[in-house]
């Protein structure tokens, strides 16, 4: 993964629009989904670095495409969406299944944050993705016998909330 994640960086971090290799930069859906599922692998909880690369990957991928395409990033679309999915899976898990995938839901808001922060279209589609609401039914979930996902989900709240945009602000 960690592989994976330094050629992305170095082939998406330079590529300018206009330049003669951009035609080559085309991101697939299956190395969307690929990086995504990393995220909830089943090794994730206990190899971190894992998922840990594969969530810079995407977003790198995404501040690629927002500044190639002035801030009309279609990648981060599609992460979002590919994200929101594996959340909804996650959440329709057993109730000991939800308990151990919580690291899993935290990790996927954390890239959902990330991505919002980018700003612009970006911030609008992560919040039409519900991302608030997500993280509000986990931190007040009750009964919930996970103090510490919910204490992740505030503070992952707080991220968002105190992003300073003008054209995107987020209020609760």
């Amino acid at each position: 993964s960690s592989t994976v994640r330094r050629d992305i960086e170095r082939n998406f971090t330079t590529l300018r629009v206009g330049s003669y290799d951009e035609t080559s930069r085309e991101v697939s859906a299956a190395l969307i989904v690929a990086l995504a599922k990393l995220l909830i692998g089943p090794n994730s909880d206990n190899q971190v670095g894992i998922a840990t690369d594969a969530s810079a990957s995407l977003l790198t991928l995404c501040r690629w495409d927002r500044d190639q395409n002035n801030h009309c990033s279609t990648i981060a679309k599609r992460v979002l969406s590919t994200i929101d999915t594996l959340w909804n899976h996650l959440r329709q898990q057993g109730e000991q299944q939800k308990r151990k995938l919580s690291c899993s839901q935290i990790r996927i808001s954390a890239l959902m944050i990330d991505i919002c922060l980018l700003g612009g279209e970006e911030m609008a589609f992560s919040l039409s993705k519900c991302i608030m609401d997500k993280l509000l039914h986990i931190a007040l979930d009750h009964p919930n016998d996970d103090p510490l996902l919910q204490v992740s989900a505030l503070d992952q709240l707080e991220r968002l909330t105190v992003h300073d945009d003008s054209k995107y602000p987020v209020t609760l």
